[in-house]
C-alpha cells in the first residue's frame, strides 16, 4: 500500500511540474508576442540550372529556447496567432527592405486563417511602398475553413502586387481541386519526396505529373529539404529547377554573406 501511495505522489508531483512548466512557457510566448521579441533569418532559394539565388524565405527566430512551430501553436491556443503572424510578416518585410536584395523574391509564411483577416490585408497593402517582390507563402498545415473567403483574400493580395506560394504540397491539407483554384505563382514540395535510401517510383511519378502541370501553367516548382549531396543530385535528376535546403544555404541574418 505504501508503495502505491509513493507512486501516486510521484505521478501527481510530476503532473504538477509539467503543468507549471507549460504555464511558464505560455506566459513567455505571450510576452514574446506582446513585446515583439523576435527577429528573422533568411534562407536562400536557388535556381539549380544556373546556381543563382531567386529569393529568400524569412524564418522567425527568438532568443529563447523555443521551436518556431511551438510558438505558433501556442499562440493559436491563447488566441494570439493572427497578431503574431501579421506582426511577423510585416517585420520580415521591413527588415528585408533595408538589404540590397530587392531584385529577388521574399517568401514569408502565413496561416490561411490569418490571411483572411481585415488587419492582415490592410497591413499587406501598406507594404507596397517598400517596392519588394513579396511572396505570400501559405502554410499548408492548417485546414482552410472557408475556401471562398480564402480565395477572395488571395485575389486582394494579387491586386496589391503580392505573389502566392503554396507550401508543404504533398503532406499538407490542400487537395488537388483547391491547389488548382489557388492560382499560385510558386509551389513548394515537401522534403518527404527526398527522404529514403532508394529510388521511389511512386514519388517520381507524382512529381513528374506536378512538374508537367507547373510547366504548362507557368508555376515555379521548388523542392525543400535539400540537405545533402545525395538529395541535391536526386533533385537535379528529377528535373526540378528550384531548390532550398541546408546544403545550398542555411538561414542567416541579412548582414551575413551567403555560404554555399
Amino acid at each position: 500500500m505504501l508503495h502505491l501511495v509513493e507512486k501516486s505522489y510521484k505521478y501527481l508531483n510530476s503532473e504538477k511540474h509539467s503543468c507549471k512548466a507549460k504555464e511558464v512557457k505560455t506566459t513567455l510566448i505571450k510576452q514574446l508576442i506582446e513585446k515583439g521579441d523576435f527577429y528573422h533569418c533568411y534562407q536562400p532559394i536557388y535556381d539549380l540550372n544556373n546556381w543563382k539565388i531567386i529569393g529568400y524565405e524569412a524564418l522567425l527566430r527568438t532568443n529563447h529556447d523555443l521551436e518556431t512551430i511551438e510558438i505558433f501553436e501556442q499562440a493559436e491556443q491563447i488566441q494570439l496567432l493572427n497578431r503574431l503572424a501579421t506582426s511577423s510578416f510585416t517585420r520580415a518585410a521591413h527588415t528585408y527592405s533595408k538589404s540590397s536584395n530587392h531584385e529577388v523574391y521574399l517568401f514569408i509564411n502565413i496561416h490561411p486563417s490569418t490571411l483572411t483577416t481585415k488587419d492582415f490585408i490592410e497591413e499587406i497593402t501598406k507594404l507596397s511602398t517598400l517596392s519588394l517582390k513579396i511572396v505570400c507563402e501559405i502554410n499548408e498545415t492548417e485546414q482552410i475553413e472557408n475556401f471562398s473567403e480564402f480565395t477572395n483574400a488571395l485575389d486582394q493580395l494579387r491586386r496589391s502586387g503580392v505573389l502566392i506560394s503554396l507550401d508543404n504540397i504533398g503532406i499538407g491539407a490542400l487537395d488537388i481541386k483547391k491547389l488548382i483554384e489557388c492560382k499560385a505563382h510558386f509551389i513548394k514540395i515537401d522534403k518527404f519526396f527526398l527522404e529514403g535510401e532508394h529510388f521511389d517510383e511512386k514519388k517520381y511519378l507524382f512529381l513528374n505529373l506536378l512538374k508537367h502541370y507547373c510547366h504548362i501553367q507557368g508555376i515555379k516548382l521548388i523542392i525543400e529539404g535539400i540537405s545533402s549531396p545525395k538529395r541535391l543530385a536526386l533533385t537535379k535528376a528529377w528535373g526540378i529547377d528550384y531548390g532550398q535546403g541546408y546544403i545550398l544555404g542555411r538561414p542567416q541574418h541579412l548582414n551575413e554573406p551567403v555560404r554555399v
